[in-house]
């Protein structure tokens, strides 16, 4: 009899926890991580920019290290390279976009002048700072010279501290990934570790070297276009479209919109100026549906629904840089969750071609 009267609670006690609790738990630990995310901006975006070129350039660094250059002198090379090429583009494209930016009051008017005669009543209000107030250029000259100053230093900060992060990363060789795996408990996580580390290195530095090679050739393509339409400064607009494109989905309409105005700055026939935004979204069109797949093709294959919900988040929640990096990190996280049992759904939610179910869940499904 007392036997039987300790089934039932024996059996209570085994049964799963079925309560709501867990599942309010996870769900404000997730909001937790997102506020963190966004509030820690400044110190996680340099961390995942050095991460991502850490994967990037660390095979080149193996490479350096098998023709006799130590890790430390390889990792210099690499960081300086990278950070004098990145001086040149800009100081090559500063005079151009300086040129843009002092003339940017009166190039706002003129857009409004056009799109009145272009669109009549359905054209946008006027434009703050037109030169029908006396004065009124100087001060959003001197609010776009401030701001572009500000935004200046900014950039400079987050790539010293980008630039010292990533020589470090790479100075260490292995030693990082030695570090992690040397933490964990037992064998099997160790080497799954490594494996990770290892396919996320391969896997996201030739989907960076691919897309790079990939916008380069639209940044060249664009600017000769640019150039064939006459408008002016087409290397600038090649690096534009080259840079801008980094960004999935966004960058493509930033820069078609960019040319839109700069072309009703720059031609009064209202059909010539349509004709430039209009070039740029063929090209743009045929970089992503058929140059893209060649030489990107698969090498990360998320589903196009979750990559174009991950840029908007981390769009918002990082802004343009958030975009940037939006991408390598769902690869990032589509390469872990694989060799994770527990995350398995997530990356079968993240694939392009999740697989097939198995048999018992498709017929519960049915």
């Amino acid at each position: 009899m007392t036997s039987n009267l300790r089934k039932p609670a024996a059996a209570e006690a085994e049964a799963p926890d079925r309560s709501p609790a867990p599942f309010a738990l996870n769900g404000l630990f997730l909001l937790a991580c997102v506020a963190a995310l966004v509030a820690a901006r400044e110190f996680f975006i340099p961390l995942m920019f050095s991460l991502m070129l850490y994967f990037l350039l660390m095979p080149l660094v193996r490479a350096l290290k098998r023709w006799g250059l130590p890790e430390g002198a390889g990792a210099a090379v690499l960081v300086v390279a990278i950070v004098g090429l990145l001086a040149l583009g800009v100081y090559v494209l500063s005079w151009p976009a300086a040129d843009w930016l002092e003339k940017a009051p009166q190039s706002l008017a003129k857009v409004q002048e056009r799109l009145n005669k272009l669109l009549g009543p359905l054209a946008p209000a006027a434009v703050v700072g037109s030169p029908a107030t006396p004065g009124a250029p100087a001060a959003p000259t001197q609010s776009m010279g401030t701001q572009a100053v500000t935004h200046l230093r900014h950039f400079l900060d987050s790539l010293v501290v980008v630039a010292a992060l990533l020589y470090f990363l790479l100075a260490s060789g292995d030693g990082f990934l030695r570090a992690v795996v040397h933490v964990l408990p037992n064998l099997r996580d160790k080497v799954r570790a490594v494996a990770i580390a290892r396919e996320m290195e391969t896997k996201i530095s030739h989907y960076l070297v691919a897309f790079t090679i990939n916008n380069l050739i639209l940044g060249v393509v664009t600017g000769v276009a640019m150039a064939l339409l006459g408008m002016p400064n087409p290397v600038l607009w090649g690096a534009v479209a080259f840079a801008t494109n980094y960004v999935i989905i966004l960058g493509g309409l930033f820069t078609t919109l960019a040319l839109a105005l700069a072309a009703l700055v720059t031609f009064e026939d209202p059909s010539k100026a349509l004709l430039v935004p209009a070039v740029f979204l063929l090209i743009n069109v045929l970089e992503s549906n058929v140059l893209y797949t060649l030489i990107v093709g698969r090498r990360v294959a998320l589903n196009p629904v979750v990559v174009f919900a991950g840029v908007t988040f981390w769009l918002w929640a990082w802004g343009v840089v958030g975009a940037l990096l939006a991408v390598p990190m769902l690869a990032a996280l589509k390469i872990f969750s694989e060799h994770i049992d527990s995350l398995k759904p997530l990356s079968e939610f993240l694939a392009e071609e999740p697989g097939e179910p198995e048999p018992e869940a498709a017929a519960e499904a049915t």
